[in-house]
């Protein structure tokens, strides 16, 4: 059942979308547009801009999705990217080096000449972190513009060529399994919703209160002033606050 079991899902985002839950400008979000869940929710996995599409993975797995993203993780991911200005050998040498940006070093892992022309010329590119708008930031420093960018791979995920935009696949129990395997995490079903722990806290409480109920009662049995616990009178065990005096009988301190 989908409800007992770590789900991903693959979902082709487009230009035009943001990726959180709801925004102060009305725009759509991806969110609206991925299957519904019942006592589950879906995590973003290595969210994209609004103007960049492509490949974006949700999961129902913190864990998953945590170690995914973890910069320590070091997962590739692979953009393909439409740049306008002139590129040669030396500026795809500085990008593979590294350059300097605003908030610190950044460089390509791989670049490789996708083909295309004039406007129309594209390239893939693979970088193993995360930064807000690093791909296009990285061209940028060099005096190109990026007038087209599209993730095609997250780690040992890919985008699927027929997943039409705004549309979603889930992955195969099994390829969840490795990738969890591969990240080292432990196999086994997740840990179950279940409610017990707050029924028993409840239920501990329930005979706490009854038994300082008979407790209170037995006392005033003893000294002739109270009902007995057979009695209908309830007693108030709302405890004072500061400036006002405890209910005769009902709360006492010893010194």
């Amino acid at each position: 059942r989908h409800g007992t079991r770590r789900r991903v899902i693959i979902y082709s985002k487009p230009e035009g979308q943001v990726c959180t839950m709801a925004d102060p400008e009305g725009r759509p979000t991806v969110f609206d547009h991925l299957p519904v869940l019942r006592n589950a929710r879906w995590i973003v996995i290595g969210r994209l801009d609004f103007n960049t599409q492509g490949l974006l993975l949700f999961t129902t797995d913190g864990e998953l999705a945590n170690k995914l993203m973890h910069p320590s993780s070091e997962i590739e991911r692979e953009y393909a990217v439409r740049v306008l200005g002139t590129v040669d050998a030396d500026m795809l040498a500085r990008l593979r080096a590294g350059v300097q940006l605003d908030d610190g070093p950044a460089h390509f892992d791989d670049i490789r000449d996708a083909g295309g022309e004039g406007a129309n010329h594209w390239y893939h590119v693979t970088l193993k972190e995360g930064r807000n708008r690093e791909v296009r930031r990285l061209w940028e420093s060099q005096g190109c513009q990026v007038s087209r960018l599209k993730r095609i791979r997250y780690g040992d995920v890919s985008l699927p060529q027929p997943l039409l935009r705004s549309q979603s696949q889930e992955l195969p129990a099994a390829q969840v399994d490795a990738l969890r395997k591969k990240l080292n995490l432990e196999e086994g079903p997740p840990p179950a919703l279940t409610l017990q722990p707050v029924i028993g806290q409840r239920k501990a409480a329930q005979r706490i209160g009854q038994q300082l109920r008979l407790a209170l009662d037995d006392d005033a049995d003893a000294r002739g002033i109270g009902p007995s616990r057979t009695g209908l009178t309830p007693i108030d065990l709302t405890p004072p606050t500061w400036n006002q005096a405890p209910p005769d009988d009902t709360w006492r301190r010893t010194a």
